[in-house]
């Protein structure tokens, strides 16, 4: 059980980071990936189950989030199981219709004026005024009329031409199971140009057999920088023997913090 659960885009780690000590110093635990992400874990299933039991979270929010489906899905979890949520705004830069029908009603802390530490102090402060008594921490339901109420904001986002708005709703019909369904959402993200679409049209198209489009789509995601992608491109190298390419990719999972990705890199240099 966590106090703080911190959503961030790889790019902007740095202040992620930031927020997380400075929360810590103050005695407040924080759930951050790659650190909390234990071997042998499924990066997604490691970062869903964190959402759950966690009892705030916080946003790192800028131009390069507005942008990500991945940070878009764990808003969405959390709203769906009406987790506390404090935006910390790191850029002045507007949300996205999907991000803002998600945000409607939260306070936002922007960060972009005066110096971090006043931030980072306020961020503190933001966080203890939202955590409850530890005797009072429970895991946290999906709230499924909530849940309904968010996929008809991201429905009306997506329908309007957002991206991730379009892969988030991908990922729920994945998860229900709705293949066909996801595979639509899925490649209306990829049109435009959303990094977690193309990496999930590469897996389902590896879920059903095909390595050229699993290879084509992975590749999109994987040089766009998605974890993900990277150590689904190792996995596939390695089943066809190139383990020049299988090291090249898995490598870069690694260095990415997915632990899975580190492990058969591993094997692969220990010959196993």
């Amino acid at each position: 059980m966590s106090d703080a659960f911190i959503s961030y885009t790889s790019n902007d780690r740095a202040h992620a980071e930031s927020a997380c000590s400075a929360l810590e110093a103050a005695g407040l635990s924080c759930w951050i990936a790659p650190r909390d992400i234990h071997p042998g874990t499924m990066w997604a299933d490691a970062i869903m189950d964190a959402i759950t039991t966690s009892q705030v979270m916080v946003l790192v929010f800028s131009a390069a989030a507005n942008g990500s489906g991945q940070v878009l899905r764990e808003l969405d979890r959390a709203v769906a199981r009406e987790l506390p949520i404090l935006p910390f705004r790191i850029e002045n830069h507007e949300p996205s219709r999907g991000f803002a029908l998600l945000l409607s009603t939260q306070q936002w802390l922007d960060a972009f004026t005066e110096t971090m530490e006043v931030h980072l102090a306020q961020l503190v402060e933001g966080v203890r005024g939202l955590v409850p008594p530890r005797a009072t921490s429970v895991e946290h339901p999906v709230n499924e009329e909530l849940a309904a109420a968010n996929a008809s904001f991201l429905l009306e986002a997506a329908q309007a031409g957002d991206a991730a708005a379009a892969t988030t709703l991908g990922l729920r019909a994945k998860e229900r199971g709705d293949t066909g369904e996801a595979l639509e959402w899925f490649t209306k993200g990829a049109e435009g140009e959303d990094v977690m679409a193309a990496t999930n049209l590469g897996l389902l198209a590896k879920e059903r057999g095909d390595q050229d489009e699993a290879l084509t789509w992975l590749t999109e995601g994987a040089e766009a920088g998605d974890v993900m992608a990277a150590t689904n491109l190792g996995l596939l190298a390695k089943e066809r023997g190139d383990e020049d390419q299988a090291k090249r990719w898995l490598e870069r999972g690694a260095e990415g913090g997915d632990h899975l990705a580190a492990e058969e890199l591993e094997r692969l240099d220990g010959g196993g």
